[in-house]
């Protein structure tokens, strides 16, 4: 929903729809008046004993500041802002917190049947904490094309899924891309994926490389059976496995300590009951060493 305007009150909330005042913060989610609810600092404020509260519009956001706002039952000051950005996301920044063991922090909507509650009379708040309520950022490293389109029945299409890792530190990146169709059984399918980003992720060190590395299965397609091939930078735990494209687990292969170099491990398109699994497109998942790496394979029988 969007909205134009906003009550700003003098018990360190804001309320895009209601004008109460409510001194005696609650938990969240809570029918009870106040309702869409931006809880920065809900506690009995008192800022005809002293402080200022300011707004001001910066660029694209709208900040609300109170300035040592005293309790009305004394004590330390407290000092905080919220900020409202036009990407949708809400931003509360303290910066001197007096007292934080009995408000309540958090959003809630406007039926107050839902909403995320930080903090309810609590020892959470603290001098220079930020918190952020918003949307995940979008997804610059992957992207798939094309992102829509038609298969015919018992047809194929394929997707090719680009990776770009300019920009991005070294570490591990995972997601989930779902896929979305008319299948009345399996109507969204979730694909993990994962970029693994390393200072030197191609190179060797004493003949072992940098980084885990997933080659993938030898040979892609297969009928019937196929070698999955990885790397270890260093001795580390393994877990290889296989999972259909709903996600489901179809086979453990590894879950083993293992040395360093290079291995390669068979399946034999079977499941871990020892049952021959249909044609199909599979995900082989390593995890080693804090990393996770996936790649697919497909069955053709």
């Amino acid at each position: 929903t969007t909205y134009n305007s906003v009550y700003v009150c003098s018990n360190g909330f804001l309320s895009l729809t209601d004008n109460d005042t409510e001194y005696g913060n609650q938990g969240i989610p809570n029918a009870l008046e106040p309702n869409n609810l931006l809880a920065v600092f809900w506690d009995d404020l008192n800022p005809s004993a002293g402080g200022n509260i300011y707004y001001e519009t910066i660029g694209n956001q709208f900040i609300v500041m109170y300035e040592a706002v005293p309790h009305y039952s004394g004590g330390n000051p407290e000092t905080f802002q919220v900020i409202l950005d036009s990407d949708g996301s809400i931003n509360y920044e303290y910066l001197i917190v007096g007292d934080g063991s009995g408000c309540t922090v958090g959003i809630e909507n406007g039926a107050g049947d839902d909403g995320l509650q930080v903090v309810f009379n609590g020892s959470y708040l603290h001098d220079g904490l930020a918190i952020r309520f918003g949307t995940a950022p979008p997804l610059t490293w992957v992207t798939a094309d094309p992102v829509s389109g038609a298969v015919p029945v018992e047809g194929s299409e394929d997707v090719t899924v680009h990776f770009d890792a300019t920009g991005l530190a070294a570490g591990t990146y995972e997601a989930v891309m779902f896929v979305s169709s008319n299948d009345p059984v399996n109507g969204t399918i979730e694909l993990p994926v994962t970029l693994v980003v390393g200072d030197d992720i191609s190179g060797v060190n004493d003949g072992l490389p940098n980084v885990v590395h997933l080659s993938g299965a030898v040979p892609n397609p297969f009928n019937p059976l196929t070698d999955i091939k990885f790397s270890l930078p260093r001795d580390a735990h393994v877990q290889l496995s296989v999972y259909d494209v709903s996600g489901r687990l179809v086979s453990r292969l590894l879950n083993e300590n293992m040395s360093a170099g290079a291995h390669s491990v068979r399946w034999v398109g079977r499941d871990d009951s020892g049952k021959s699994v249909a044609s199909g497109t599979y995900f082989m998942r390593l995890v080693a060493d804090g990393e996770a790496s996936v790649k697919s394979m497909v069955l053709v029988r």
